[in-house]
């Protein structure tokens, strides 16, 4: 039973998809042209990871015109996918949209998830691509569950200096503490695995009340007041520990539920306007 529990923790289903289910690279909204380009970037540990990158235009040149950029992070059973809510919203309102798998999901590279630990490495090569790219003017972050934890990790990191804000929905501050409450929940006689040989990880690595603390830019937090899987008290112990201006939005449902409506409407205001007075994104040398 342990074993089967940890390839739980490492090796969630694994969501399949084709290019296909991305949808046309170019397509019309309101008269107005826009494209998806699909990029491979690699990570430290060279693996490839999987990308797009929404964005108005190009035009009759075709150039893009500068606009600011959010990176969404799914959690890990997603995959860039995901990201088809915010799209649409986003571009209407001026701004891009950079989806990745993050490895061990989705087209990307890799067997296993780390829940945040080596997700990390895949964040800041896509940051690292998008501070390096002249069309991209300011750089925000949306991530939804563990894809929350990876940006608070980046973030929090000190190595990329001007992010925007963090959207960050549904958050765990420890992975230490989830894995024994869903132990203690779902299966009481199996023991928690200190250490995850599968994955190569230590779960004390993974926790972010500390990046927390470090953290300058504002940040939106969300949680689902019924949330079984990610309790909310982990949201309302990170914003205790967040150091920059925070805010929390209580959403109904639970962890899986839909984010839609008034939901996507206030995180699309927060983010126009917190990205339209910040100065670009630059690689920090620490």
């Amino acid at each position: 039973m342990t074993e089967i529990f940890a390839a739980l923790i490492c090796r969630p289903p694994r969501h399949s998809y084709t290019l296909t289910d991305l949808g046309p690279a170019r397509f019309r909204m309101d008269g107005k042209l826009y494209s998806r380009t699909d990029l491979q970037l690699y990570n430290k540990r060279g693996q490839r990871i999987e990308c797009s990158h929404y964005r108005a235009g190009p035009n009759e040149f075709n150039d893009y015109q500068p606009s600011p950029c959010v990176v969404y992070l799914h959690g890990n059973c997603g995959s860039r996918v995901d990201a088809d809510e915010i799209v649409e919203g986003l571009l209407e309102e001026g701004v891009s949209v950079f989806s990745l798998d993050f490895s061990g999901c989705g087209l990307s590279d890799g067997d296993l998830v780390s829940l945040g630990f080596f997700e990390q490495d895949d964040l800041s090569c896509a940051l690292e691509y998008l501070a390096n790219d002249p069309n991209t003017t300011s750089v925000a972050i949306w991530g939804r569950s563990m894809g929350a934890v990876v940006a608070l990790l980046v973030a929090g990191s000190e190595q990329f200096k001007g992010i925007a804000c963090l959207i960050l929905d549904s958050p765990y501050s420890s992975l230490q503490q989830l894995l024994e409450q869903l132990a203690h929940k779902y299966i009481p006689q199996v023991p928690l695995l200190p250490y995850d040989k599968k994955a190569n990880y230590d779960l004390f690595d993974v926790e972010t009340t500390s990046p927390a603390s470090r953290c300058r830019m504002p940040a939106l937090f969300a949680h689902a007041k019924d949330d079984q899987l990610i309790p909310a008290t982990h949201s309302k112990l990170l914003m205790d520990a967040y150091a920059g201006e925070k805010e929390l939005l209580e959403l109904d449902g639970d962890h899986n539920s839909a984010r839609e409506g008034e939901y996507l409407k206030k995180v699309s205001s927060y983010l126009v306007r917190n990205l339209s007075s910040s100065p670009p994104l630059t690689i920090e040398v620490v």
